[in-house]
């Protein structure tokens, strides 16, 4: 199979579920800029990640066409008009659906359970590639982080800053570059708190350090089709404060757990922060828990998706 990704996708959910399918032999992962460059690679599996459904009609490189559409219902009606997205993912969806009715696409591929499941279409339990001899516990913890594609409408930006501001006033919270941008003038006048970006963790093993320096990760969102920054927290042995639309995260005691009751409340995000870092052994004991808990979910996950690959790719085409 090859699988063709859009290049400004690629440490998105999107390119990160792309590139876990580098664990099967069978594929092959394509960054590219534009459609028509698929065009110099031949093959009988065409995956494609991030083009507009339209431009599949400008490539015959591939004989069966499949398309990976990442959005779960709630973050599709949640969406909006910006650079690099599709304007509406819900008529996104719903071209998709024609496309597979017409059989010019012959299926689509989702980490949405939700959306495989109503659909019809494929569901592939997501995993995080990573050499585990990195996930050692780092004991120097420094920072909130507040990572990730963040200037979507699900992400719930300003209840989350708002809280993580009054954790530690005065210390920086690690963000991604695009959240600096569009929000770091705002949030240091309203919330009185310095938005920081680092430079290079793009980088695979920078960002894995980083991570495994911060005190709390925050993850707060509307809507999640698997969120993989949750799960790299969490393989890292770092708490990461959610919202119950992550429906894998470890089950916890119920008087201990990260998750936050009310999205809308940034007092609910606080308190609950609060909670985790106010019993120092109880922080390690759940940091402990999370990455055992993470780490078998990921290997678990990856004898999964390897059947799922086979099943319906490889053991004879479909």
């Amino acid at each position: 199979m090859l699988v063709f990704v859009k290049s400004n996708y690629s440490k998105t959910g999107l390119g990160r579920l792309a590139y876990s399918l580098k664990i099967h032999k069978n594929c092959e992962i394509i960054y590219i800029d534009k459609i028509s460059d698929t065009n110099q690679h031949k093959g009988a599996i065409g995956l494609f990640c991030g083009f507009m459904p339209s431009e599949l009609f400008q490539n015959y490189s591939v004989k069966n066409k499949y398309y990976l559409f990442c959005s779960p219902f709630g973050q599709a009606e949640l969406s909006f008009p910006s650079k690099n997205y599709f304007p509406n993912e819900i008529l996104l969806l719903r071209e998709l659906y024609t496309l597979k009715k017409n059989n010019i696409v012959k299926n689509i591929i989702t980490p949405s359970k939700s959306v495989a499941n109503r659909m019809g279409f494929i569901y592939l339990p997501p995993i995080r590639i990573i050499d585990h001899s990195q996930l050692k516990i780092c004991k120097d913890r420094k920072n909130y982080g507040f990572l990730g594609d963040n200037i979507r409408r699900h992400k719930n930006v300003f209840n989350q800053i708002a809280a993580i501001s009054m954790l530690l006033p005065k210390e920086p919270i690690i963000v991604d570059y695009d959240t600096f941008l569009y929000y770091g003038e705002t949030c240091k006048e309203l919330f009185d708190c310095e938005l920081q970006f680092k430079d290079g963790l793009s980088d695979d093993n920078k960002f894995i350090q980083e991570i495994k320096t911060h005190r709390l990760g925050f993850q707060c969102s509307w809507s999640e089709s698997f969120d993989y920054l949750a799960l790299e927290y969490c393989l890292c042995g770092v708490p990461i404060i959610c919202s119950y639309c992550i429906d894998w995260f470890p089950p916890l005691d119920k008087s201990f757990n990260m998750y936050v009751h009310n999205n809308d409340s940034y007092i609910d995000i606080l308190n609950t922060s609060k909670l985790i870092l106010s019993d120092e052994s109880f922080y390690w004991e759940l940091s402990e828990h999370i990455q055992e808990f993470c780490t078998k979910m990921n290997e678990d996950n990856k004898e999964k998706l390897m059947n799922i690959l086979n099943n319906n790719f490889f053991n004879g085409l479909r």
